[in-house]
């Protein structure tokens, strides 16, 4: 680190610092979300859910675009830092997956590992949003706000799917497409 980035570093408050950790910690957890949509949906069984999943995959690749812009806001270089949140979530979407993969509820069960990565998204993007704000980087907060937009959307989509058939088909209640 050279004086310059020692300065800068210092010259950062608290909640400055706080906020780059969080987003370098959401820089590693997009990563790792997009990895893990994607073999999700190449696993639905669902024609809406694969195409939902498939769509998703592809706003994650454009969130960590605006991220990395979040980052030069901040005159900060994109990096990440392992978060051992969403290990622990894909951790246990992968278990959930491995378990129910194979049987009708199949669809639900991905739906359930979804949203839990959707929520934990939802948390952490809105608290970043309100970090930016108090900090006076309003076009920061915009991108965030976007972001978490987005995350809303997602979700309501795979309650949408779950709703429509995916718990109708894991309960036995219709077919499967």
């Amino acid at each position: 680190m050279t004086k310059k980035d020692t300065a800068k570093k210092n010259d950062r408050s608290a909640l400055e610092r706080l906020f780059l950790h969080a987003l370098k910690d959401m820089y590693f957890a997009e990563g790792a979300i997009h990895k893990a949509f994607v073999d999700v949906a190449r696993s639905a069984k669902l024609p809406s859910l694969q195409a939902a999943l498939t769509a998703h995959c592809e706003e994650t690749r454009d969130q960590t675009e605006r991220l990395e812009k979040v980052f030069e806001i901040f005159e900060a270089k994109p990096k990440a830092i392992s978060c051992e949140a969403i290990k622990g979530i894909l951790e246990e979407s992968s278990n959930v997956l491995d378990q129910f993969g194979d049987t009708e509820a199949a669809d639900a069960a991905a739906i359930f590992c979804c949203q839990a990565i959707k929520h934990y998204e939802i948390t952490r993007y809105g608290t970043l949003r309100e970090w930016a704000r108090e900090l006076g980087r309003m076009e920061a907060a915009r991108i965030l706000s976007e972001l978490l937009d987005q995350e809303y959307a997602a979700d309501q989509m795979l309650t949408k799917i779950a709703e429509d058939r995916a718990n109708k088909v894991a309960e036995g209640k219709i077919a499967a497409e």
